[in-house]
């Protein structure tokens, strides 16, 4: 097959030392994880992607760049499991304080990134894919960091579905293809607005 003669992981390792921004790392993902949990948690973004997305209560879930669970445990409340993944440790660990305020116990934990081997994890029905540079100014400044990430980053997922038969694949990205925000208390832009990238 096609996608098995590209090592997309091996890709993305070398495009990443050559890029001169550094994205936030694990440890500045851990320094934002619980002011995250409370500003994500029961917003209406979970509410609108709940009624999209179609699944059953025996599908396995793979979400990656969970953070601390705002779509991992209200999925987890609908399905079989979800495997929960991130590169920071804290936001994992906001995510189980969160899983426990609401008696939810299926859901598998992982700290784990980009780099790491993941060929321990059950195979998933649905991928939902959160793990990405989302700072648009920073993607003007230097676009390999971005290219990294979106671009190879999301490679690897896609050729990891294909290769597992995974039932679908859901890219979540920002939503400033519509357009720039002007303030922080502007709601975000619906899947019907009317693009206008920058």
């Amino acid at each position: 097959m096609f996608l098995d003669a590209i090592d997309f992981a091996a890709m993305y390792r070398e495009q990443k030392q050559q890029t001169d921004f550094k994205s936030k790392n694990s440890f500045d993902w851990d320094n934002k994880a619980q002011s995250m949990a409370k500003s994500t948690i029961n917003s209406q973004y979970v509410t609108d992607f709940l009624e999209k997305i179609k699944i059953n209560e025996d599908d396995i879930i793979l979400d990656i760049g969970c953070g601390p669970g705002a779509l991992t445990i209200p999925l987890a409340k609908c399905v079989k499991k979800v495997i929960a993944l991130d590169f920071s440790k804290e936001m994992l660990n906001q995510l189980e304080l969160y899983a426990q305020e609401e008696g939810v116990t299926n859901i598998e934990t992982h700290c784990i990134g980009w780099d790491d081997s993941w060929d321990h994890l059950e195979k998933p029905d649905i991928i939902i894919h959160g793990a990405a540079e989302t700072h648009v100014d920073n993607s003007l400044i230097d676009p390999n960091s971005f290219i990294t990430s979106n671009v190879l980053g999301t490679q690897v997922l896609l050729n990891a579905a294909v290769k597992y038969n995974v039932d679908k694949f859901i890219l979540v990205s920002t939503d400033e293809v519509y357009g720039q925000l002007t303030s922080e208390t502007q709601d975000s832009w619906k899947e019907d607005a009317t693009l206008n990238p920058r």
